[in-house]
C-alpha cells in the first residue's frame, strides 16, 4: 500500500491487499509504521483528587496509551513474517491531530523539519 493515514489505518487490509495483487510471500511485504503522536507519560492523579472522575480519567488516558501499543503487537504476531522496515515515532507533537487534515504547506514544512 503506498499513501497515507491520519487515524487508524487497517494494516490488515494493507496487507491483504498486497496479497491480491500477488505477492505470495509475507516476507515480500515490506511494513512502514509511522507514529503521529510521542509516546505519552501519563501522570498519575494527586492524592487529593483521588476521586472517581480523576481516576477514570487517568484509566481512560492509560488505556489509550496501551491500546495503541497493543494494537501494533498483535498485529506484529499475527504476520511474522512481514518485513518491518522502519519505526518512527516523534518525540514531541507535530501538530494538532485536526491540522493534518487540512494540508498546508506550513504544515507540511512542519513535518519534514
Amino acid at each position: 500500500m503506498d499513501g497515507g493515514s491520519v487515524w487508524n489505518l487497517n494494516m490488515i487490509g494493507a496487507v491483504e491487499e498486497c496479497k491480491k495483487l500477488g505477492v505470495t510471500d509475507d516476507k515480500n511485504i515490506i511494513i512502514d509504521i509511522i507514529m503521529l503522536s510521542p509516546e505519552k507519560v501519563i501522570e498519575q492523579p494527586k492524592a487529593k483528587d483521588n476521586k472517581a472522575w480523576a481516576n477514570f480519567q487517568a484509566y481512560k488516558a492509560i488505556k489509550g496509551v496501551y491500546k495503541t501499543d497493543n494494537d501494533l503487537a498483535e498485529f506484529m504476531k499475527a504476520y511474522p513474517d512481514l518485513t518491518y522496515r522502519y519505526f518512527i515515532q516523534p518525540t514531541e507533537d507535530l501538530l494538532p491531530d485536526w491540522e493534518l487534515l487540512y494540508p498546508r504547506e506550513k504544515n507540511s514544512r512542519k513535518l519534514v523539519d
